[in-house]
């Protein structure tokens, strides 16, 4: 996991650009939800955690999940199209676990029901639907173990 760390300031310029170019929410109605400055507020809000991956020296995708004492919320996952099925998404969920995985019980993140690239991926990293729509719980398989 060499090449993800914790977002620092200087960060910030890139992953923005990037959030903004490659996140594609797919709804008229809804305005981009985070503005740059709300980006800065997350490195100095300890309930989040926001996650990049940085491939000689560029931000090839980003993940931001607020801390819930006992659970975690996946708000934002985004990786550059060139880097796209690379498994860094997968990695980077990863390792946010592997920070939190003594204090969550689970992983929770909301999508736009009927985004099957969504779907799949939720699936393939071992998260379940809840009967609640829209809501994907992933349990933490590292307790068990």
């Amino acid at each position: 996991m060499e090449n993800i760390f914790h977002a620092e300031k200087e960060d910030i310029p890139e992953i923005y650009r990037l959030y903004t170019k490659e996140t594609n929410l797919g709804h008229d109605f809804e305005p981009i939800l985070h503005k740059i400055k709300d980006f800065y507020d997350y490195l100095k809000n300890k309930q989040s955690i926001l996650l990049v991956y940085k491939i000689e020296g560029e931000v090839a995708g980003f993940t931001l999940l607020y801390d819930m004492i006992s659970w975690g919320y996946l708000d934002i996952i985004c990786i550059n199209k060139k880097y796209r099925n690379k498994g860094i998404a997968s990695k980077l969920i990863e390792h946010a676990l592997d920070i939190r995985h003594e204090a969550w019980e689970s992983l929770e993140a909301c999508y736009f029901e009927g985004d099957n690239g969504v779907e799949s991926f939720f699936k393939k990293n071992n998260f379940t639907l809840n009967k609640k729509p829209t809501i994907w719980v992933a349990k933490d398989t590292k307790k068990s173990k």
